[in-house]
């Protein structure tokens, strides 16, 4: 049999523990003395604290200035009579000072004003609805005179040409930006598919909206030479007979077929309606230049199209004099 001892006896602040553990009964258990130090007495926190105000100590340094945080510049005068305040902000940055006029001044000192020049035109309409308008004008009796319009950033004075197309209004620029060169406004459809083709070609000088009007305006070079009419050659070929007027007729058909095949094989691109309007000679009829792109295709020249150019071409030997009496 075992019993368990577990006995603790306190004697003046002494404890006497008995260390517990099983032994058989009957045997005397011996006590072992643990002193532990007496407990510590607390005392008792105050309720408030006096903070001292002043230290007696002369060697205590000076209270530290606090740091003032500036978030916006504020504004100090002098004086109310002097006038001139100066701008002081807490950034890096150094500021040139604001200077602001005093009351009593007589005068103000203003800055003198940025000019500009702007490209674009006063817009004389009142719709500025930003959609685009591809025909300008219902017909060309429509269209005025004159007008200046703006294209890519540049200004056109504009005059209505003697000489109008099938499809567009055509206008020569007379002042502003590229003098001598022509516009074309659109009476049908876009002008957007002939720019390709002309800038394609090296004729293209603008085409866009003008930001007034929002109509199309194309840009194209001046061609050298003039329309087989006002060729010298050709009035005189004319004068002296049908025969001699069909002949340099076929000559001036041979020069622009020629000329329409050689920018083929350069660019791949088919003038498509070579007329006595889109084609223009230089006075021996020898060299030709193709204007107005409208119809042009990618596909190859054939004879169908030489012919056609033959028989448009023809139509001006129209009403010329008769031959001479004993001409073949």
């Amino acid at each position: 049999m075992y019993k368990r001892v577990s006995d603790v006896e306190i004697r003046d602040s002494t404890i006497t523990e008995i260390q517990y553990s099983l032994f058989p009964e009957g045997t005397n258990v011996l006590a072992r003395k643990i002193t532990k130090p007496a407990p510590i007495t607390r005392v008792a926190p105050t309720t408030k604290l006096v903070p001292t105000t002043k230290l007696n100590s002369p060697a205590q340094p000076s209270p530290t200035p606090k740091l003032v945080r500036t978030t916006s510049p504020k504004l100090a005068t002098t004086s109310a009579l002097a006038g001139t305040s100066t701008l002081v902000t807490a950034s890096a940055i150094s500021k040139p000072p604001v200077t602001s006029v005093s009351r009593s001044s007589s005068s103000l000192a203003t800055t003198p004003a940025v000019t500009t020049t702007s490209a674009l035109p006063v817009c004389s309409i009142r719709n500025q609805r930003r959609v685009v308008k591809k025909r300008a004008f219902i017909t060309r009796d429509k269209a005025p005179p004159t007008l200046p319009v703006t294209i890519e950033g540049k200004t056109f004075g504009l005059t209505k040409n003697d000489d109008q197309g099938n499809n567009a209004v055509v206008y020569k620029v007379t002042s502003g930006s590229d003098i001598g060169s022509f516009a074309k406004t659109p009476l049908t459809k876009s002008l957007q598919r002939e720019a390709i083709f002309t800038e394609t070609v090296g004729q293209l000088i603008a085409f866009g909206v003008d930001p007034c009007r929002e109509f199309e305006f194309m840009i194209v070079q001046a061609a050298p030479g003039a329309t087989l009419p006002k060729i010298q050659k050709f009035v005189t070929a004319k004068e002296n007979g049908r025969t001699e007027c069909l002949a340099v007729v076929r000559q001036a058909v041979d020069v622009a077929v020629a000329k329409a095949r050689s920018v083929f094989a350069e660019k791949e691109i088919n003038h498509g309606d070579i007329n006595p309007g889109n084609v223009l000679f230089d006075d021996e009829i020898q060299e030709a230049t193709l204007i107005d792109w409208g119809s042009a295709t990618t596909r190859p020249i054939n004879s169908i199209a030489e012919g056609q150019a033959l028989f448009e071409f023809n139509k001006l030997c129209v009403g010329a004099a008769p031959d001479p009496e004993g001409s073949s």
